[in-house]
């Protein structure tokens, strides 16, 4: 069923706190490996983009189905990569978005991810503050299973100007968990951003659609001598995994609108003893179980 694996994994994930009561739930924080499980990958939902934030009509009903299958799957927690809303700040897209994420079975813990449309393509102190009353941390970790988890805020890496001390406070906080972690021994270390590192190749040149090459090369170095195995990320509404020998680089696919040849759907990924693998489904091609 699942087509990459790696042998260690690093996550950065968001914080649900602020969404509502129902779905700031803790997630096992065991050191101990307890054996496989898997969690379900969610990304740019972006309810209003359809329509051109005339309404979001066609992004509930996609987000409704994504909410069914992982009620029915029932994963370990659920992810969603950023751009939970089209619009910077819009009442109703983020109202609709909390409305549709607390029909998540409340057993099922959920992190979010900040996103560029969920906080500005070149952020302000307002901006993150307003992310951060309406959904919660952009930047944090977590442990399951065994595992360690990070979330973070790619898109204060990606044009953090405005931001340049949080930017900075971002990546010291990242390197000093990153440490931590790695004194516990983690069967796997997982990261979540909303940009990729890079779409195709490593040495690609600075784009909206990716991480620049500067900071690309420092999280790189930094994940690669921590252990991390897996990086995933959103953004780009269609599904890239380039090759690279170091750890899983996967931008997975929208919930919401596809710019690609990829239907809207959802990630699952499988964390085994010795390897991470995923796999993405359209909406309509949903498997019965994980398997």
């Amino acid at each position: 069923m699942f087509t990459r694996s790696a042998s260690v994994v690093v996550v950065l994930s968001a914080a649900v706190a602020l969404i509502c009561a129902a779905v700031a739930r803790a997630a096992d924080a065991s050191p101990s490996w307890k054996g496989p499980f898997f969690f379900v990958l969610l990304t740019d939902p972006q309810l209003g983009m359809f329509a051109a934030d005339k309404d979001f009509v066609r992004e509930s009903a996609l987000m409704e189905k994504a909410v069914d299958h992982v009620n029915r799957l029932k994963p370990a927690f659920v992810v969603f990569c950023g751009d939970h809303t089209n619009k910077v700040a819009d009442p109703a897209q983020i109202g609709e978005f909390k409305r549709l994420v607390a029909k998540i079975d409340k057993s099922i813990p959920v992190y979010l991810v900040a996103g560029n449309h969920d906080v500005g393509n070149a952020p302000t102190a307002k901006d993150l503050d307003l992310y951060r009353r309406e959904f919660g941390r952009d930047w944090y970790s977590f442990d399951y299973g065994g595992c360690h988890f990070v979330v973070l805020n790619s898109v204060i890496i990606h044009k953090g100007e405005k931001v340049a001390d949080q930017a900075a406070a971002q990546m010291a906080w990242l390197a000093e968990d990153l440490r931590q972690a790695a004194s516990r021994k983690p069967k796997h270390v997982i990261v979540f951003q909303h940009h990729t590192l890079f779409v195709s190749r490593i040495d690609e040149p600075a784009s909206y659609h990716s991480i620049p090459p500067d900071a690309r090369k420092t999280l790189i170095d930094l994940y690669a001598a921590s252990g991390v195995s897996a990086v995933f990320a959103g953004h780009l509404h269609y599904c890239a995994a380039p090759r690279f020998d170091r750890f899983i680089v996967f931008a997975a696919g929208p919930v919401g609108k596809p710019l690609g040849k990829d239907p809207s759907g959802l990630t699952i990924v499988a964390v085994r003893e010795n390897k991470v693998e995923y796999r993405y489904f359209g909406l309509e091609n949903v498997p019965a179980r994980a398997e």
